[in-house]
């Protein structure tokens, strides 16, 4: 195997480790809610916690990809390549404009 999947393999055995430990808090929770018969207000913390969870995450993406879109939209124009290519924009831009074409 290649360092790079070695890698790989380990960081998804961590993160499937964490998702397990997880899992069993929220099912021993489950169980003492169910014992005292509350399962109810188990349920009701679960998706209220889910919910805005899912609330916050939503208006977080809006935002940041409206600040993605944007900074991206305002960005200067920029031309990567050799001197002559740069040579010849610094030409053609001008020709472009006059023309309507952008």
């Amino acid at each position: 195997m290649t360092p790079g999947r070695l890698l790989l393999l380990f960081v998804l055995l961590v993160a499937l480790l964490f998702s397990l430990s997880n899992s069993l808090v929220l099912y021993v929770d489950w169980l003492w809610f169910g014992e005292v018969g509350y399962q109810a207000v188990f349920m009701t913390i679960l998706l209220t916690q889910a919910s805005v969870g899912g609330l916050f995450g939503a208006v977080f993406f809006l935002v940041f990809f409206a600040n993605v879109y944007l900074a991206g939209r305002h960005q200067p124009t920029r031309y990567w390549g050799t001197v002559d290519t740069l040579v010849l924009l610094r030409f053609a831009e001008p020709l472009r404009s006059h023309l309507g074409r952008t």
